[in-house]
Parts: structure tokens; C-alpha cells; sequence
């Protein structure tokens, strides 16, 4: 099978990371970079997006861009100190005034005022106050509040990512306190996140942890995706489980995810069977796939591709799965030969688990009339629903290894489907339960002890399968009882659960299911 492969582009980033303490005047935004290629050629028209200040710029003919916003100097000092009077633990601010004026204000991350959250005077005891409880509406991620108590200026950077929003108001410390969950708050080293968007580049997203920093180059990475080459496959099947190995080669990381597709035509209708949100496939799949009726006997086939980047690879070469017909032999789960016997009424009241299966009639004839006859019938039972019920079933064999045949071939057997429960270990001719009329197999005796016997009870087991008849097992019964006026032997001994010397000699029944 001829495959195609496109040569991975090898994808790097180069960025200078700057680790420098957020700045005094929180105000002032006054952050750049450059934009290139993998070839170190400049991007112009890339997107860049300041996420949690909502600011967007463009890249010049040169690559370059720049966020730089100077407002108005309401400088606010940021500070990480608590003390005894104020502190701040990323949800709740606790102060412990006396008698005391208090303001507490918010601000967004360029230090324009957003809203007074606070005027308080002769504020005197412990409170709480929880400035997400006003984030709840705004648009950022981070903002800032500044806190001045009796002239004492704080501030403090608050982030409603992740976190959970309080009630808004002033609350006593004590009473509260209990009341608020703790918060596993995401970090907010990274004072922000730059994401770099082109239509022939992957989506880039480098964090930033100040606004006044020169970040260097960003090497944008191409798009183009490879195509997966799909191999195997391996089948193994089993039941109703198609077991189908494949894997994917020319793997690359970074992927948003692949997606595995299938038709019954080689090259058209194909339509998305699974799709995998892993984005690396560094490994081979390996996947389960249970066929419908409509795909046994059919060649499925199948395809995958990735995805990147909101861009599509091209597809993989195409594989096609045989689905074949589900061939399976079970072997009967308990079976039974009854008899009736003319000059003894203790043999149709005998269980006779531990023998032979037996079907036919036996007659002796002296001058003047029969002296003695005797019936043979043999029910059996296969447990099949959990592997038959709503299926199609397209054959049914019964067969049956054979012990002796009769002497006598002037007759034919039938095998018809039981309508009551029965129990192994009780049953005789007498308490045989009733056979349903409508669903009967009629075969001629075994003319051989060299090949199993074998029924066509493909609609008997059909029956089953569709609900029309409940299963109970079936029962084999001499079709043909007639005198013959003369002594006759038309019995056939097989082997039953008990008396087969090995499992490929026990009653089996041969199915084959869609």
C-alpha cells in the first residue's frame, strides 16, 4: 500500500524569560517583543493578545509589537507586607481597626479606578471584607486594591481565576470566618499571559510576569501538520469483539487531537468513529471495535488525522477490516435421554442423566402381534441467549457424535423446540414438558458412527433469538412410529455430556450470527 508522508518541520520557541518584581507604579504598561519565523524572518500581522489586561497589538513590517498605556498618577504602591492592622491572604481582607477611618478602593492592572469598596469612620473592631465578591461582573482576571488606614497606605493584587466569590459587605471576622472555604488559588507569579495567533502559525502562549519588560523573540511555529500513516491492522475475533491493532508513525507532539474515521467504501462516505482529544501521540492505539450487523461480511475502512492549531493535517492512508461471520460452538449445558417401555411402566418414570443419548423406536413382533416395544426421545439445553438474543441468526446445527446407528433406516428423526423448564436431574418421559408444534427440524437417522450427526435447527434458534419463543432446549423424538409387522430396530445411541470421552464428542450446538 503506497503512503504518503510530509517531513515534520521541527518547531522551537525562543523566549527570554524576565523575572523581575511587579512594578511600583502599577499604572504603566510597557511591554514588547518581536515576532519571527523559524527561519528568524520577522511576522507582520500576528495578533497579539494581553490576556488579563483584554489589550490586543499588532506585529509591524519588522516583527515588532508593543502594549504601552501611561493613566492618569493614581500611582498605587503594591506590597506583599501584611500587618497586625491589615492583611490580605488572596480572598479575604482582614482589618483590625479602632476607631479608625478607613478607604478601601480596587483598581484594574493599568491604575485606572474601577470602584470604592470601602469609606468607614470610627471603624472599630475585627472585620472581614472580600474584594472577588465585586469581581464577579468585571472583565479582567487581576486587578488592585489599595487600602488606606488612617493615612497608612496598602496594596494588594487580587485574581478571581480560579477563586471563589463571597458575598460582598463588611463581616465580622468571627462570625464569617467559618463560614468561608479555603481556596487552593492558582498562582499569580505570571502576572499575565501574551497569545500570539496567525492563520499560518500554531497559537502560541507565553506567560509574562511584569508589564515593563522586553520579552526578546518569540519563534512562531508553521502549521502544517503531518499526515499519521496508519499500520496493521492485526484482527483477532471473538464473539461479538472485533479486536483491531494499528498504530500511527510519523508522530509529533503538540496535536489538539486526532480523529479516527470509517466507511464501507474505500474512498468516500467516511464519517468520525472515535475521536481522541490526547494531543501526542508518541505511542501506538491500540482499539476495540464491536461490529454491527450491518458490518459482518463487509470490509470496513478506516483513516485518521490530527489536528493543530484549528488546521487540519491531510488524511492517512486508508485500511480496510474484514468483518467476518461470528462462528461460535457451544456445547449443551445439561442433556437428558428418556424411555418408555411397553412391559415396564418403571422405565418411563426413570431419570437417566448419567446415559446415552438415544432417539427412535424399537419393536418386537412374533406371530400373532407385537410382545414389546420401547420409545427413546433425549432433550437438551444450550445456555446461548447472552450471545443470540436480538441477533440474526443465519445457521443452526445441531450436532450430535454418534455411538450406533439404527438397524432399521425406514424412519426419519425430528427435533422440536421444548415450551416449559426443565431440570436435569428429574426429568423422564413421564414429566417431559410440552414441544411448541410450529418450530420443528426433520432430519434422517445417522447412516454412519464415522461423522457427527447433524440438524438444521436454524429456525428454532432464530425463534429464540427474536423473542418469539423463550428458550427451554430442545427434545429429539422419532418422526415415523409406525408397525411394521415385523421386528425392528430404528434407535441411534450418541454421546451425551456424561458418557463423551472428550469436549469434541459432547453435544454441540454450531452457530453462525450477524
Amino acid at each position: 500500500m503506497k503512503t504518503k508522508q510530509t517531513t515534520k518541520i521541527l518547531l522551537s520557541i525562543c523566549i527570554l524569560c524576565m523575572y523581575l518584581s511587579f512594578p511600583a507604579n502599577a499604572e504603566e504598561i510597557d511591554l514588547s517583543g518581536r515576532v519571527i519565523d523559524e527561519q528568524s524572518e520577522p511576522l507582520s500581522g500576528v495578533k497579539v493578545y494581553l490576556e488579563t489586561a483584554n489589550m490586543t497589538a499588532y506585529t509591524d513590517a519588522s516583527g515588532y509589537f508593543n502594549f504601552f498605556v501611561q493613566n492618569n498618577p493614581t500611582a498605587i504602591e503594591l506590597t506583599t507586607a501584611n500587618s497586625e492592622r491589615i492583611s490580605f491572604d488572596g480572598n479575604r481582607l482582614l482589618l483590625n481597626c479602632e476607631n479608625q477611618h478607613i478607604i478601601v478602593d480596587m483598581y484594574d492592572i493599568t491604575g485606572k479606578f474601577v470602584k470604592r469598596l470601602l469609606d468607614e469612620d470610627n471603624l472599630s473592631g475585627v472585620y472581614s471584607l472580600y474584594p472577588k465578591a465585586y469581581l464577579e461582573n468585571e472583565p479582567q482576571s487581576i486587578y488592585l486594591v489599595r487600602a488606606i488606614l488612617d493615612g497608612e497606605l496598602f496594596g494588594y493584587k487580587v485574581s478571581k481565576m480560579n477563586g471563589t466569590v463571597f458575598s460582598q459587605g463588611l463581616h465580622a471576622a468571627e462570625k464569617s470566618a467559618a463560614t468561608v472555604p479555603s481556596i487552593n488559588m492558582k498562582s499569580t507569579q505570571a502576572v499575565d499571559h501574551l497569545i500570539f495567533t496567525h492563520n499560518s502559525y500554531k497559537t502560541k502562549q507565553v506567560p509574562v510576569d511584569n508589564y515593563v519588560a522586553n520579552i526578546g523573540n518569540v519563534t512562531m511555529e508553521s502549521n502544517v501538520i503531518n499526515a499519521p500513516v496508519l499500520s496493521g491492522p492485526s484482527t483477532t475475533y471473538s464473539l461479538y469483539e472485533l479486536n483491531w491493532s494499528y498504530n500511527w508513525t510519523g508522530n509529533q507532539s503538540g496535536d489538539d487531537h486526532y480523529e479516527l474515521e470509517y466507511s464501507y467504501q474505500p474512498n468516500s462516505g467516511f464519517q468520525v468513529l472515535i475521536y481522541y482529544p490526547d494531543g501526542d501521540r508518541t505511542s501506538p492505539y491500540s482499539e476495540s471495535l464491536f461490529p454491527e450487523a450491518q458490518d459482518v461480511g463487509k470490509t470496513t475502512y478506516f483513516r485518521v488525522r490530527a489536528k493543530s492549531g484549528g488546521v487540519y493535517s491531510e488524511y492517512s492512508n486508508t485500511i480496510g477490516v474484514y468483518c467476518p461471520m461470528l462462528e461460535m460452538t457451544s456445547i449443551a449445558a445439561y442433556d437428558n435421554p428418556m424411555m418408555k417401555q411397553s412391559n415396564n411402566s418403571a422405565v418411563e418414570n426413570t431419570n437417566y442423566k448419567t446415559s446415552n443419548l438415544a432417539v427412535g423406536v424399537w419393536y418386537q413382533y412374533n406371530l400373532g402381534g407385537f410382545t414389546e416395544y420401547a420409545i427413546t426421545n433425549s432433550a437438551l439445553y444450550f445456555d446461548i441467549m447472552n450471545f443470540i438474543e436480538g441477533r440474526t441468526i443465519q445457521s443452526a446445527i445441531l450436532k450430535l457424535h454418534v455411538i450406533s446407528i439404527p438397524g432399521d433406516m425406514n424412519t426419519d428423526y425430528k427435533v422440536r423446540a421444548l415450551a416449559g423448564s426443565w431440570n436435569t436431574n428429574t426429568i423422564t418421559y413421564n414429566n417431559t414438558p410440552a414441544r411448541y408444534t410450529s418450530y420443528v427440524a426433520v432430519e434422517d437417522p445417522p447412516y454412519t458412527n464415522a461423522i457427527p450427526w447433524e440438524v438444521d435447527i436454524t429456525s428454532i434458534v432464530q425463534a429464540w433469538a427474536n423473542g418469539s419463543i423463550p428458550n427451554y432446549g430442545v427434545i429429539l423424538e422419532d418422526n415415523h412410529i409406525v408397525w411394521p409387522g415385523y421386528t425392528a430396530i430404528r434407535i441411534s445411541y450418541f454421546h451425551s455430556l456424561e458418557t463423551a470421552p472428550n469436549n469434541g464428542y459432547k453435544p454441540q450446538l454450531y452457530l453462525e450470527i450477524k
